[in-house]
């Protein structure tokens, strides 16, 4: 009888010991002290919509860990006490510097639901103190700014809202082949822009990290409305903008003329600005930018910044595999049957991923000091970042056009052509404060994913440019063969064409193409996978010639970290993602210099769209076959360091292999 008022009275002091619950509101502060072992309870019922919603750790006497769970009851987000070597830039609501605060991921509807929970690391106890933040959509006299919106935007533009007629199409051409006059339009309309403040509606939109954008299947279908919103705003400047199309930087022209001296590359050599000055914190002080301010700009500098690859000594200054160039985008585009859907590995996911490295190869790591570009709260400030997407919209239109999803009706969409669930074919695409402003068409307008499926729906046309030669995209050997659709795809620069000699580059490319066509004798009745391969060989022939003498090797076998659990939220994809430091990705390849070096380089930017598995899994290191991966052992740590004990008792003989 004594053991079971015992083990009755234990029962009753640890269930009061574990937890207890409260309500908590907007702006209300709760206090206590949280006994050991204890996790304090607030639920949350959200009275009206709101763009964010923190609970904004006041005061912490001991460790303190802060979670969100839905109204399921499960996890969604965990936040532990600032570190004392790495405080918070700003104390917050409530000036403290060390306790943690914790957002609920995205916007937060009338009628949701929420927990959140105070709970301590181990038997730490003490006092604490929270506070719910709620905030409403802001509008522009109420957002901080380096450069103030108007409050009443200048009348020689219009403010309100245009039905774009649409008499002419908005025909997209590689800037390489613009004129000058058409390149200084935009930089002329890009400045316009910003100085009337319309620019900072964009680039406050694409840093909101409450909108899922990135790593998840509405990645191309966001983008594609996005730039076609800015293209609208364009040609409402009137006059010579009235038929304004934002142009595209094909990168590949770039690493076929220079290959991968960021600094030579034509984009940084053509009015946009060149390289960031490493004297005065990487500004971009040529070309007129020097007194261009980014909006809401970062870390007091205000100047637009760049941190090239190759600044710092980088001996990997390659894109993905090498896949900046034409060969391996076309490889892409031929291997790639699926869009996929909000993970990986179909065509969505390797286009997304070559775009980050365009990125990063000239804004360089945030968390090293680099430029605007080299992260996604950040990239917009950047004109060169309209020019990325376009291209990217460019690939994903020449995607669809191959495989002649242009002929397939808005309501017959399949799941290869998309396969979304964060966003689902009939969502609407979310555009935050963009979409509440009176001039913008996405106001009047709201998109969802099925709205965005064909680019001759939104009056776009691309210019075939010289890519469609590079890359060899409508020879018999290609799947595109008799299947481009001139409403999408027109030739309109071919008079402006280069007329010097190609380079070493294009010139054994175009030879490897011709010899390795002959060989496997493909025609137009081939097979698509004969096709495919012929595509995937000449990618990685191109590739190898690329990275001669940059002296990477690359391992037989690594951890690929795919034992990790993804358990960490990252806020502007919907996803989860493992939660892993760099000195540790660092340290599962330390005998690789480019493997430590690529890691270092996309780190930053890999955490902020969801990505670290993919940099531990080598998606982004300048391996000209990434087939390897796929075929990594079951039990990947185990082999990885079988294999690096053989490779180190060769090493004296130099026995690796080259990427």
């Amino acid at each position: 009888m004594f053991l079971q008022l015992k083990t009755f009275f234990l029962l009753i002091v640890g269930i009061s010991a574990i937890s207890y619950q409260q309500s908590i509101k907007c702006g209300e502060t709760k206090e206590g002290n949280r006994q050991a072992n204890e996790s304090v309870i607030f639920t949350f019922n959200a009275l009206n919509d709101y763009d964010q919603v923190y609970l904004e750790g006041c005061k912490s006497t001991h460790d303190i860990v802060l979670e969100i769970k839905d109204s399921t009851g499960h996890l969604i987000k965990s936040q532990d006490d600032q570190p004392p070597n790495q405080p918070r830039q700003n104390g917050g609501e409530c000036e403290n510097r060390f306790a943690p605060d914790i957002t609920i991921p995205g916007y937060v509807k009338r009628g949701q639901q929420y927990t959140f929970v105070v709970k301590g690391y181990r038997q730490r106890h003490g006092d604490y103190s929270v506070t719910l933040v709620c905030e409403t959509l802001t509008y522009p006299d109420e957002i901080p700014s380096t450069t103030p919106f108007p409050t009443q935007l200048p009348t020689s533009f219009p403010t309100s809202y245009q039905d774009d007629d649409e008499e002419c199409s908005r025909i997209r051409k590689p800037w390489h082949l613009l004129s000058e006059s058409e390149r200084q339009l935009f930089i002329n309309g890009f400045r316009e822009l910003k100085k009337i403040g319309k620019l900072d509606y964009f680039t406050q939109t694409h840093a909101d990290r409450g909108i899922d954008k990135h790593n998840n299947a509405g990645f191309l279908p966001w983008h594609r409305y996005f730039i076609w919103e800015l293209e609208t705003q364009f040609r409402n400047l009137g006059g010579d903008y009235k038929c304004f199309g934002l142009p595209y930087w094909d990168w590949s022209y770039d690493i076929a003329q220079h290959e991968y001296n960021v600094a030579d590359w034509q984009i940084l050599n053509s009015g946009l600005g060149g390289a960031g000055n490493k004297d005065n914190n990487y500004c971009v002080d040529n070309d007129g930018w020097d007194s261009y301010t980014p909006y809401n700009n970062d870390n007091d500098v205000n100047c637009l910044r760049r941190k090239i690859c190759g600044e710092s000594g980088e001996i990997s200054c390659a894109f993905w595999g090498g896949g900046g160039q034409a060969s391996a985008l076309h490889s892409l585009l031929s291997d790639e049957y699926n869009y996929g859907d909000d993970d990986d590995k179909d065509y969505r996911y390797w286009l997304e991923t070559k775009h980050g490295a365009a990125h990063v190869r000239i804004g360089g790591p945030q968390d090293k000091g680099g430029g605007h570009l080299g992260s996604t709260s950040t990239a917009t400030h950047d004109p060169i970042f309209y020019l990325i997407h376009s291209f990217v919209d460019f690939q994903y239109s020449l995607w669809q056009d191959c495989r002649d999803h242009e002929l397939v009706s808005n309501d017959d969409i399949t799941s290869n052509m998309y396969d979304g669930h964060i966003y689902k074919l009939d969502d609407d695409l979310d555009f935050g404060i963009l979409s509440y402003q009176e001039w913008t068409d996405i106001k009047h307008n709201p998109v969802t994913v099925r709205d965005m499926h064909s680019i001759e729906d939104w009056n776009v046309i691309y210019d075939k440019g010289d890519y469609f030669e590079r890359a060899t995209v409508e020879n018999d050997e290609s799947i595109c063969q008799d299947k481009i659709n001139p409403l999408w795809f027109k030739d309109i620069t071919t008079s402006r064409r280069r007329l010097k000699d190609a380079s070493d580059n294009e010139e054994y490319s175009r030879d490897v193409f011709n010899k390795i066509s002959a060989k496997y004798g493909c025609h137009k009745s081939s097979t698509s996978d004969k096709k495919t391969e012929l595509y995937k060989t000449w990618a990685q022939m191109d590739c190898q010639f690329l990275t001669i003498g940059n002296n990477c090797a690359r391992p037989k076998y690594f951890d690929d970290c795919s034992d990790i659990e993804r358990d960490r939220y990252v806020e502007g994809t919907g996803q989860f993602d493992i939660d892993i430091t760099l000195e540790e990705l660092k340290s599962k390849v330390a005998d690789y210099p480019c493997m430590v070096e690529t890691r270092e380089m996309y780190y930053s930017w890999a955490k902020q769209v969801g990505n670290l598995k993919g940099l531990a899994r080598g998606d982004y290191d300048t391996f000209c076959d990434h087939g390897f991966i796929s075929k990594q052992p079951a039990e990947k740590e185990c082999a990885a360091n079988q294999i690096k004990k053989k490779e180190n008792k060769h090493k004296r003989k130099g026995s690796y292999d080259k990427w």
